[in-house]
């Protein structure tokens, strides 16, 4: 019965360090955004002095929201002088200066499309 004992007691000390090493932060980004470049032929291409970030977006039946430059706004939204095109799960689209941009969350700014 002792060796059982220690073994109970091994497998409860291993047991949480195995357990930990294999969660995952559910605050952490996805290692896809995490020092993620663009592919060569997406590359940044915002115009000049112009800024654009994507911070969320929400997607749900007939409503897509986004939040562009800290501004709450729907397909067809003006925000610092660009339109909401599209709202997607993960990305929007803007056209801003006739040309249109994709913010993807995570990314610092637009890429030409």
């Amino acid at each position: 019965m002792p060796r059982a004992a220690m073994l109970v007691a091994l497998v409860l000390t291993v047991m949480p360090s195995l357990v930990a090493a294999t969660l995952n932060d559910p605050m952490r980004p996805p290692a896809a955004l995490l020092g993620s470049r663009p592919a060569p032929d997406a590359a940044p291409a915002t115009p000049p002095g112009a800024s654009f970030h994507l911070t969320s977006t929400l997607v749900g039946g007939a409503r897509r929201v986004a939040i562009i430059n800290d501004a709450l706004v729907g397909v067809g939204d003006e925000v610092e002088g660009a339109r909401v095109l599209t709202i997607e799960p993960r990305a929007a689209r803007i056209r801003y200066r006739g040309r249109v941009l994709v913010l993807r969350l995570g990314a610092a700014s637009g890429s030409k499309r």
